[in-house]
């Protein structure tokens, strides 16, 4: 589903951030107990950090990154 930045699903072309669910989604970090309720909600849907919409046709579009990636060796 696509979310705003407050946490409510979003209409059928609108960008938000992306969230997941299911079995094979993380369910958290482990000993890490903050840093898990950032991503996951609690129904169990990860925030992703995407940026996209989901197009009249049904396919997920990504357009952009919520926050930039820092790549460290490698």
């Amino acid at each position: 589903m696509i979310v705003n930045d407050d946490g409510q699903e979003l209409a059928i072309g609108e960008i938000g951030e992306l969230c997941v669910k299911g079995p094979q989604v993380m369910k958290g970090y482990w000993q890490r107990q903050e840093a898990t309720d950032e991503i996951l909600d609690a129904e169990g849907w990860l925030k992703t950090g995407d940026i996209g919409l989901i197009q009249e046709d049904g396919y997920l579009r990504i357009v952009d990154r919520k926050k930039d990636m820092i790549l460290v060796s490698g």
